[in-house]
């Protein structure tokens, strides 16, 4: 495996993202990279285009990081990141854990239109992947109406500083599920 550095404006982003991202994702992430430095990787095909992780080289980019070390691949050998400054079990560890989580939880919202123009194009079945997503909203939708169903355990789960996190959240579900929790809530919009 043969390795390169080039300049990060030297990449190119995926015109076609499917993940729209979203503005507390981009604040988890400038956190994590401005605090922690960088953690996973990015994936470019053959071209330099960004297959995985245009938001990480346009929140790098911010953060003013320059550079990005490129490692060939064929897809047959896993590729990890070795950071040399951290052990898991310290706080620095467990920070960089925790956000690498938070940012992947918090930073996705589908752009559907995007993802079926894309699989008609190239002629994508998207039946089997589409039925995994289906099962995890329909597991945390479940999770989520068992808490408005109880609403002692709202005000246990979510507190106020949690509220801009969980609108966030709430949104990629639609506006008469988001405005149904709102109303749980008591938040106006």
């Amino acid at each position: 495996m043969s390795q390169k550095r080039i300049k990060l404006t030297d990449l190119i982003p995926d015109d076609c993202n499917f993940n729209k991202g979203t503005d507390l994702g981009r604040e988890l992430l400038d956190k994590s990279l401005k605090e922690l430095g960088a953690g996973r990787s990015i994936l470019l095909d053959k071209n330099n285009r960004i297959v995985a992780g245009n938001k990480t080289v346009e929140q790098a980019l911010l953060s003013g990081f320059t550079k990005v070390r490129i490692i060939d691949s064929d897809g047959k050998n896993l590729i990890a990141v070795l950071r040399t400054d951290v052990d898991l079990d310290s706080p620095q560890g467990r920070k960089l854990a925790l956000a690498d989580n938070s940012v992947t939880q918090a930073d996705l919202v589908w752009d559907d239109k995007k993802l079926a123009d894309m699989a008609q194009k190239f002629g994508i079945d998207l039946s089997e992947w589409k039925m995994k997503i289906a099962k995890l909203v329909a597991d945390k939708d479940n999770k989520v109406q068992t808490i408005i169903n109880d609403e002692k355990e709202l005000k246990l789960v979510f507190t106020p500083e949690q509220y801009s996190f969980v609108l966030n959240a709430l949104r990629r579900y639609g506006d008469d599920f988001t405005q149904s929790i709102l109303k749980v809530l008591k938040i106006d919009e």
